[in-house]
């Protein structure tokens, strides 16, 4: 069946809003703005009657102007029929990034392109219908173009009089569309994969064409560039494209272009009808600047392992990150400006957290997101082996020396080589650790004062990760640790001074544990 864009179609309702608007066969178009012209009270009139100031009511917008000759004219841009509608101007601005905006050319009362963006139509038909009559019949395609933000309607609408199209959000979220089935004899209501977030704003395109072989309205409806399709399409071979395209058919039989209608709640802006085809660009990529030391940490945007120049990446939004610290380092809570992240997860031991994923989605341009990591601090201590042990003095000493896994292996027991490497703070495989020898004993009133000396002429006490320890006793075979006070060991480079209790006993041993 032959599809021949040459008629508009009638009315065209969206429940947000029930939407339908009406158009002269060049184009139409609306931004809620007032024009700077319009800021004088004119005949003592209320300015609200003029031009869109916060607050007024739809039935007031420019419901009024002074021509050349200085007299006033009615002129109703808006219909309200079956109740009272509070729908007014408001002001507010929105971020709208998932495709480009309706290209606007409205002008104010001197012909000035009004460009700006600082208010918009927020519905509260109170039950009522708004509706901007045209009554026009025009060459097709037509197209409606407008920026919308939707209201879930709880129960599905009640569809007054004759229309077209008319679309909704049921109680679930979805985008539902209200057309004919394929012969335009029964209306149908077809809901859509495509769901709503009452929060956000939408760009909502129809394409009207009317088909002379079937001799039906047909439609195309489009959010955010995508074509939204339903159980209620139907193909048709397009003459325009010479190919089957998938339309909606309109309820209603009429070639012309009535009216656009709104009822419920929700928001507008940005209206427009025109017959030239609107221009949406490619999906606005917004990105994330990505901040970190990959000299410490593996960052890996899905698969790809991100390198940061300068210290920076930038990665598409959303992003799925993978964050993993190098050994002995522990990864703080990432945070994140003009960005949210979710989904985290974190995996470590205990508190200290080295391995961290996460989404990191965009809100607006200028996204950035940091992730720091740091050595673990030297005070933490965390269970290894069912042990609390000292693992932030471990990570200074293994850091660029042993990875965690040499460590947990080579530690078996206290007399591994490596653990007392560890001990006596010796980061080399080419340094023997030092033995320690008892080089002499004096007794004075406060006890023995024994002489602790290495065989390493440049090793440091002062530098030891373990205790220098004094085990004594009367048994050689069953020595105890003695428990000393800070001032009775002084160090001094590979030499070391202890003074030991008389009655800790007869045999003496000096060790570092």
């Amino acid at each position: 069946m032959n599809l021949t864009s040459k008629r508009v179609l009638a009315s065209l309702m969206a429940i947000v809003g029930l939407f339908a608007m009406s158009a002269k066969a060049e184009l139409f178009q609306d931004t809620f703005e007032a024009a700077e012209s319009w800021t004088t009270t004119l005949q003592g009139e209320s300015p609200s009657v003029f031009y869109a100031i916060e607050g007024t009511l739809l039935k007031n917008y420019k419901s009024s102007y002074e021509d050349n000759a200085g007299w006033f004219q009615t002129f109703p841009n808006w219909e309200v029929t079956g109740g009272t509608d509070n729908s007014t101007i408001v002001a507010g601005t929105y971020d709208f990034t998932a495709d480009s905006r309706p290209a606007l050319i409205a002008v104010d009362a001197e012909n000035n392109p009004i460009t700006t963006t600082a208010q918009y139509l927020n519905l509260n038909t109170e039950g009522a219908t708004i509706t901007r009559n045209v009554n026009q019949t025009m060459a097709a395609p037509v197209y409606l173009d407008t920026m919308i933000k939707f209201a879930k309607s709880d129960e599905p609408p009640t569809l007054d009089g004759e229309y077209k199209l008319a679309l909704y959000v049921n109680a679930t979220s979805n985008l539902v569309v209200c057309s004919a089935d394929a012969n335009g004899a029964q209306q149908v209501s077809s809901e859509t994969t495509m769901v709503i977030d009452p929060e956000q704003w939408y760009r909502l395109t129809i394409q009207a064409a009317f088909s002379e072989d079937m001799i039906l309205p047909m439609y195309k409806v489009f959010v955010n560039g995508n074509q939204i399709v339903a159980d209620g399409v139907c193909t048709y071979f397009d003459d325009a494209t010479a190919s089957d395209e998938t339309w909606f058919v309109g309820c209603d039989p009429d070639d012309t272009f009535k009216s656009v209608s709104f009822r419920g709640t929700g928001a507008l802006d940005d209206l427009t009808v025109t017959d030239q085809a609107p221009i949406h660009t490619a999906p606005t990529t917004m990105t994330i600047t990505v901040s970190f030391d990959d000299d410490i940490l593996d960052v890996y945007n899905g698969e790809t392992l991100l390198t940061a120049a300068g210290g920076t990446a930038t990665v598409e939004s959303p992003a799925q990150l993978k964050v993993f610290a190098k050994d002995w380092y522990v990864i703080a809570d990432p945070t994140a400006t003009d960005a949210t992240i979710a989904d985290k997860a974190t995996l470590g031991l205990g508190d200290l957290v080295t391995n961290v994923n996460f989404t990191a989605t965009a809100t607006a341009s200028g996204a950035a997101v940091a992730i720091a990591a740091d050595i673990i601090p030297e005070a933490t201590v965390a269970p290894i082996g069912g042990v609390q042990q000292p693992v932030g003095k471990i990570a200074k000493w293994a850091n660029g020396y042993k990875s965690v896994n040499e460590v947990l292996t080579g530690f078996a027991d206290e007399t591994s080589d490596l653990y007392n490497r560890y001990l006596m703070n010796i980061t080399s495989d080419e340094t023997a650790v030092p033995t320690l020898t008892i080089d002499a004993i004096e007794y004075t009133d406060a006890g023995a004062v024994i002489t602790v000396v290495t065989n390493d002429a440049n090793f440091d006490f002062a530098d030891i990760n373990g205790t220098l320890t004094v085990l004594a006793g009367s048994d050689l075979a069953n020595l105890q640790a003695v428990d000393l006070d800070a001032s009775a060991v002084v160090v001094n480079g590979a030499e070391a001074t202890i003074t030991v209790p008389a009655a800790a006993g007869n045999f003496i041993r000096a060790v570092v544990k």
